[in-house]
């Protein structure tokens, strides 16, 4: 069985093009309904919502893709390309109670954020 993640997003590609620049990897598949990205094995689908069958319930933010990072500079790296990307940044860099941290918003509804153990 090979397990996937799948984000049901208004607009596959828009939302794939913010993620390419988060995760700096490109999609291995691409199509208006559907993009898919392989990342260390973890198998992440962003889904054109209008052709989820059966229809999803609720809109909106529902989730998030978390990574962590090796080292506090890496959150902040990170918060760096985003900004430099012109990407929506929700949460600068600060610690909470998980560890070091940071949120970007990828077109609705996924955010992604960066984390530093703590």
């Amino acid at each position: 069985m090979t397990p996937y993640v799948l984000f049901y997003v208004e607009s596959p590609e828009a939302t794939a093009a913010a993620l390419e620049t988060v995760l700096g990897t490109p999609p291995v598949e691409v199509s208006a309904t559907f993009v898919l990205f392989v990342v260390n094995g973890v198998r992440l689908g962003l889904w054109r919502r209008d052709g989820v069958r059966p229809t999803p319930e609720g809109h909106g933010v529902n989730g998030e893709i978390a990574m962590a990072v090796a080292a506090r500079e890496d959150v902040e790296g990170h918060h760096a390309a985003w900004l430099a990307k012109g990407l929506p940044v929700l949460q600068e860099p600060e610690e909470m109670d998980f560890g070091y941290t940071a949120t970007v918003a990828l077109p609705v509804p996924l955010r992604v954020r960066v984390f530093h153990p703590g």
